[in-house]
């Protein structure tokens, strides 16, 4: 797991992370495990604690469309939450288990 702080306002760069972490990730997961890069698909949706409250946290997540078992593989995620000083924090996984 990795772990990224920003500073509120300065979310753009934390977001070029996420954005070369699910690049690197489907590289790594075309090179180990001959997948098919048309295959993959980033994904994002806010985390509702209580169905009325919305809050600024979101999971963003890079699934693999696996026809073979006709399912998407979670390949990687980022959660994005905010801290006790309303400052977003990212943190950062790889799924290899299941491929």
């Amino acid at each position: 797991m990795k772990l990224v702080r920003a500073q509120t306002g300065l979310e753009e760069k934390a977001r070029e992370k996420v954005d070369e972490f699910f690049k690197d990730t489907m590289e790594l997961f075309i090179s180990k495990f001959d997948l098919d890069k048309d295959r993959f698909e980033i994904k994002a949706g806010e985390i509702a604690y209580h169905a009325d409250i919305i809050t600024e946290d979101v999971v963003t997540y890079l699934t693999y469309s696996d026809r073979k078992d006709c399912v998407d593989k979670i390949a990687a995620c980022v959660l994005q939450i905010r801290n006790e000083w309303n400052n977003p924090v990212y943190s950062f996984f790889q799924n290899l288990d299941d491929f």
